[in-house]
């Protein structure tokens, strides 16, 4: 494990090995969430085409004007993330947030699939992202807000761009008060990329009454 001070608030984490996932798991889910069809979504009146299939656990999750809703059934690979996560990373106690309970499943099939620069927003929890396959670059900019009517500014003690490599089996948290506030995150098209990816980001969202984690491993 290594961890890295992006700024003041937001650190990030690198687990190089988390779950030992079987050729075979890691295959299925490929299939299941290549069997997905793109998002669609509009962008500045324009039709646009998400480049990435994904896959939805635990609940529904509305981003960039669309719902991506959740599978009926889960695939063990994602509850296995999930499990690892809530064990590695339990709930700090009461006002500290949910357990984790949902996983987001994209799939690049190869070094032109991508995913823009973005937050993960409404996030009190670190935010872990699995990855298995193809290692693929993810891209960090520092990106303050600057407040409203001005534009975002820059800290000249921070430098504005950081990357890491991120490994098949390995786990990437985003943990901080400043992360998703601060900083975006990207996966940058790729002419070195071999072969596809999976990757498995794990939320913690607000249970809204209902028990939305997976169900226990038998």
């Amino acid at each position: 494990m290594t961890s890295y001070a992006l700024g003041p608030g937001a650190n990030l984490i690198y687990h190089y090995e988390t779950i030992r996932a079987t050729k075979a798991e890691v295959a299925t889910l490929m299939a299941r969430a290549r069997a997905e069809p793109k998002l669609t979504f509009t962008l500045y009146g324009r039709p646009c085409t998400m480049q990435r299939h994904q896959l939805m656990f635990g609940r529904d999750y509305a981003f960039s004007g669309r719902t991506l809703r959740a599978q009926s059934e889960w695939d063990p690979l994602a509850r296995r993330c999930v499990a690892w996560a809530n064990a590695r990373y339990p709930p700090p106690g009461a006002g500290g947030g949910p357990a984790y309970n949902a996983a987001l499943v994209n799939y690049y099939h190869d070094g032109s699939d991508y995913i823009s620069p973005h937050r993960d927003k409404g996030e009190v929890r670190p935010v872990l992202t699995f990855t298995f396959g193809a290692a693929r670059r993810m891209h960090f900019a520092y990106d303050k807000p600057g407040g409203a009517g001005k534009k975002r500014t820059h800290s000249e003690t921070i430098p504005a761009n950081r990357s890491l490599l991120l490994e098949h089996g390995s786990c990437a948290v985003m943990a901080g008060p400043r992360f998703q506030a601060e900083w975006t995150h990207c996966i940058r098209r790729s002419k070195r990329a071999e072969g596809p990816r999976l990757s498995v980001t794990v939320r913690a969202f607000p249970h809204q009454g209902l028990d939305l984690a997976p169900p226990p491993q038998k």
